[in-house]
């Protein structure tokens, strides 16, 4: 719904006068258009120069809006998407944190931030991967030590 022209007159062309004048300059002022508009006639008007109607304005300013409102909810649900994946990151971070063994304190006033245990994991689990390799080898040692018994008995 439209309001009256003659109450609200903000120096825009009326619509009638808008379709005449299109393609014109017109000689009074008024907002320009900084984007490309339909005007009323259903042509886009291309030149900025161009004012708009009150109508065409409002509903451009309701366009853009639109726009603006889907960005933010776009970039809210962005955020919320990251928010996720780093708090889903630090609470595995923390989760190494205990299991490491008893070297780091994690009620300390200085409790151990995640390069620390990022760094100790990688540490422990490359010890734990020499302690198999020796494991492993004792095993074999064994192994061969007590086969070597069995042919010795009769």
């Amino acid at each position: 719904m439209s309001a009256p022209a003659a109450m609200y007159d903000f120096g825009y062309p009326s619509s009638s006068s808008f379709s005449s004048n299109f393609g014109m300059t017109p000689s009074t002022g008024g907002l320009h258009a900084p984007i490309e508009a339909t005007c009323s006639t259903g042509s886009i008007a291309t030149n900025t120069n161009e004012p708009r109607s009150y109508d065409e304005d409002y509903a451009m300013q309701m366009n853009v809006q639109v726009m603006m409102e889907k960005r933010r909810r776009r970039r809210e649900s962005h955020n919320a998407v990251e928010r996720r994946r780093r708090d889903n990151i630090n609470d595995r971070i923390q989760e190494l944190g205990f299991m490491l063994p008893d070297s780091i304190d994690h009620h300390g006033p200085m409790k151990p931030n995640k390069g620390a245990i990022l760094r100790k994991s990688v540490d422990h689990i490359k010890q734990l991967q020499q302690d198999v390799s020796s494991y492993s080898q004792r095993v074999k040692e064994l192994e061969r030590t007590l086969q070597h018994y069995q042919q010795q008995q009769p």
